[in-house]
């Protein structure tokens, strides 16, 4: 019995968590248009991503400032009645580039990031940081994430 609960808990703990992140990132994070990124190419999917501020960092000298972001995206197919869905990226930084490829799946879309481990500024505001800059793969659907 006292399994069975704290089961429960943990799972509505990790609920809640994931919750709180979403809401920073609608709140105080930007919204940006995927869809708007790589006109030439034909989209099967409407993509959102939603970028939240990652405030427990400390990578800013004698000051504060967001060193990186979380990113979250939306999903949805074009149909009268879409299907749609939220996901979370693993990667954390901040994207500074994103470039769709062709994909002839159904409602799939492989879209390709670059993210750079920390924020412009905070690379700005502390040289001791190493300039990396990660490029990967997302495919989505509306059913699943895959990170490549």
């Amino acid at each position: 019995m006292r399994s069975a609960w704290l089961l429960c808990v943990f799972f509505l703990t990790s609920c809640a968590t994931h919750d709180g992140d979403l809401w920073r990132a609608i709140s105080y994070g930007e919204i940006a248009e995927v869809n708007g990124y790589s006109s030439e190419i034909e989209k099967s999917l409407y993509v959102r991503m939603y970028q939240a501020p990652i405030y427990n960092e400390y990578c800013f000298v004698e000051t504060h400032g967001i060193c990186k972001y979380k990113y979250y995206f939306s999903v949805s197919t074009f149909d009268e009645y879409p299907e749609v869905n939220l996901f979370e990226l693993r990667h954390q930084g901040e994207v500074v580039d994103i470039r769709w490829l062709e994909n002839n799946d159904i409602d799939s879309a492989t879209i390709e990031f670059r993210m750079s481990k920390y924020t412009k500024e905070a690379l700005q505001n502390n040289s001791a940081l190493a300039v990396e800059v990660d490029v990967f793969q997302v495919v989505l659907t509306p059913h699943s994430m895959d990170e490549l």
